[in-house]
């Protein structure tokens, strides 16, 4: 059934809904918003209609008017097409804005043919990561205004996220959102070579449209050799129609969908402290991104972000640069927590140009803030005009991704939590609580990993959480209310931190938004830039030690060696304590185990599709094995279909040819 756009007026909206006789039943049907070309449907009637359908879906929710609050689709539409209008930046807020509130999910979303740009793109990617259920399966934004910055940020958006790719019940597969953007803005060999450098940088991949035989990609199958498994990988999008050459590189390959949560630190590595910080405390903040206005740097965890703070010296800034390293090397070892603000004042207050580090009523350039023991990466203004933008990015909207480490485990591998929280008795008690009279609040979530400790049987989980608002104590009131507190967190946690964590068991990894000339920017922090929760000198380190299965064969080989060679950086992940042992990972990460050593008689090489189905449903290793330097499976070797254990030297999927198990390896790697 059709809901049309009723006006035979171009630019006018009907003031009132139609008759009630005439509603169609929207619950549990499948409906298809449609305006005809012929309207010319701009900003202000969109936003008209919208507060039209707002009450239509209300009445049929039975009054709610948070469709998202319900944690799952209320309504369900087939197509919403607006194409061939004149939506701007405002309508698509409006209409995004209105299927958010009310929970609503397509099949195709289709504004092909209008004014949409960069912010109209920022409102749809809100929508498309607003829930753990995909809101879209196809995406149509050809022939408007959106530039490679555009398509970068909805890439970013679509990249880590719980929800994309698309699990395909139907093929057992992960399926990449079908989008269409082409225009003249994301043609030639400009627009291949800025997603090329795109997909670089966001540790993802997209389709470009391949066939296989008979077969060929579409909105509902992939036939890439790197998205052909069951486990989830990292290419995203489909983009078919892209301008490429024969002569052109290849786009990055897909890999494991949660790779860049455990990949190397780069520019957010230590670096060595001043040399009069004979013992530091705490380690320096780290610059990972600047230009003429914006900085983003790495705040370590015992660093403060409490607004005005005292205790900074003006005069800091026109100090020797001898001297102000030496300041910094005494913030790093004095026993009060020192606040960001004046590391701020020593790295830019010497620039002439650098304003807001000078400006006290800026504070110092901050434009959000972290918790003490919270680290992870900031957006802070080097100018007044960096600084104004950069907290008109915050109120639009900045990309947030969370790691952490929370009690117990979850019956499902993804979800979200929309409780509402009331920060209203915060400034007193220094803790907020779940409240109908609090403001939404929202948490999308994905299990990584889980943990099991055999002395005390207690579990633990890897969580990655993306932000969709930003609440004060967000994820920490979330995963209390959820019932799987945070470790470490003297707050919401029940009794102290336990004595293996150092801190409370949260890095931000990732912050995304928009520069000063409209360019997208993402910057990622790994676990490694965390070292006390990652290093291998770290008490952290018993609980976890991870990187990206890369190398999705070699999951659990580290346990034999860990005593007979120092660990490189690279190595697979794994558990670095006899007391905790990894139980099981999560397929939607697209991280496998592997099976024990060669040492213990079996194979080394072991394939994605059979380690996930032995190591993801409910297996658990032996606490015995595991102290002996062995690792078993609960349910023994793997076996075929007729029941019969297979040999130590079977590699392959049963029936699998020796070129079959080489893709995969190779999309893998």
């Amino acid at each position: 059934m059709r809901l049309r756009q009723a006006s035979s007026e171009p630019r006018r909206q009907p003031t009132h809904p139609p008759p009630p006789h005439s509603y169609p039943q929207l619950r549990g049907a499948t409906v298809f918003f449609f305006a005809p070309p012929e309207v010319e449907l701009g900003d202000a009637g969109m936003k008209e209609w919208c507060d039209w359908m707002g009450r239509r879906l209300a009445a049929e929710g039975g009054g709610e008017s948070a469709g998202a609050r319900s944690g799952r689709v209320r309504f369900k539409a087939s197509t919403i097409d607006f194409s061939e209008n004149k939506l701007s930046a405002n309508g698509t807020k409006a209409v995004c804005n209105m299927l958010e509130k009310y929970g609503v999910r397509c099949d195709v979303l289709r504004l092909t043919g209008n004014n949409i740009g960069n912010e109209g793109a920022r409102c749809i990617a809100r929508y498309l990561m607003g829930s753990s259920q995909a809101p879209a399966l196809e995406l149509h934004l050809s022939r408007n205004r959106v530039t490679m910055d555009g398509v970068k940020w909805l890439l970013g958006c679509l990249a880590l996220h719980p929800a994309y790719p698309v699990w395909n019940s139907d093929s057992q597969r992960f399926v990449p959102l079908w989008l269409k953007v082409e225009n003249d803005k994301t043609k030639g060999a400009s627009g291949y070579k800025a997603l090329k450098s795109a997909c670089k940088q966001l540790s993802c991949s997209v389709c470009l449209g391949e066939t296989s035989g008979a077969a060929k990609c579409g909105p509902r199958q992939c036939v890439n050799g790197g998205c052909c498994d069951d486990l989830k990988h990292s290419c995203v999008a489909h983009l078919c129609g892209w301008d490429r050459s024969a002569a052109s590189e290849p786009l990055p390959a897909p890999g494991a969908h949660a790779r860049p949560m455990f990949d190397k630190p780069g520019r957010g590595a230590v670096k060595a402290p001043p040399s009069n910080a004979e013992a530091p405390l705490r380690d320096e903040p780290r610059l990972l991104y600047e230009d003429a206005d914006l900085a983003v740097v790495l705040k370590p965890p015992g660093w403060s972000c409490l607004s005005q703070p005292t205790g900074l010296d003006p005069r800091w800034a026109k100090l020797s640069g001898l001297a102000r390293r030496a300041k910094v090397g005494d913030l790093m070892c004095d026993a009060v927590v020192p606040a960001l603000q004046a590391w701020l004042l020593l790295r830019f207050g010497a620039d002439p140009t650098c304003d807001a580090a000078r400006d006290q009523a800026s504070d110092r350039g901050m434009a959000h803030r972290l918790d003490v023991d919270v680290s992870g990466p900031l957006l802070v203004g080097k100018t007044l005009r960096g600084y104004e933008h950069a907290k008109r990015q915050i109120v639009l909207g900045v990309l947030k991704d969370y790691v952490a480490l929370v009690h117990g485990t979850f019956s499902t591998d993804r979800g979200e939590c929309t409780a509402p929280i009331d920060s209203s008795r915060y400034e007193s008690e220094k803790r907020v609580r779940v409240s109908a009279e609090g403001q939404p609040a929202i948490t999308v979530w994905e299990v990584v990993a889980e943990y099991e400790c055999p002395e005390t049987q207690e579990a633990y989980s890897l969580v990655h959480c993306r932000m969709v608002t930003l609440k004060t104590h967000q994820i920490r009131a979330h995963m209390h209310h959820l019932g799987n507190p945070v470790v470490g967190d003297p707050v919401y946690g029940e009794g102290g931190p336990p004595e293996w964590c150092p801190r409370l068991f949260v890095h931000k990894l990732r912050l995304g938004f928009f520069g000063v000339e409209g360019e997208a920017r993402f910057e990622t922090c790994s676990l490694q830039t965390a070292p006390d929760l990652w290093s291998s000198d770290g008490v952290s380190t018993r609980i976890i030690r991870s990187r990206a299965f890369t190398n999705a064969f070699r999951a659990f080989q580290n346990a034999l060696r860990r005593l007979r060679r120092p660990r490189h950086p690279q190595e697979p992940p794994d558990l670095r304590d006899s007391r905790f042992i990894r139980t099981r990972l999560c397929p939607r990460s697209g991280l496998v185990l592997g099976p024990p050593s060669a040492a213990c008689g079996r194979s080394e090489a072991w394939p994605p599709r059979a380690a996930a189905r032995l190591g993801c449903e409910g297996a658990r290793a032996s606490a015995g094995a595991w102290g002996a330097g062995c690792r078993r499976r609960a349910h023994g070797p793997p076996r075929g279909e007729d029941g019969v254990a297979l040999s130590p030297e079977w590699a392959g999927g049963v029936g699998e040819s020796e070129g079959g198990r080489s893709q995969r390896r190779r999309a893998y790697r």
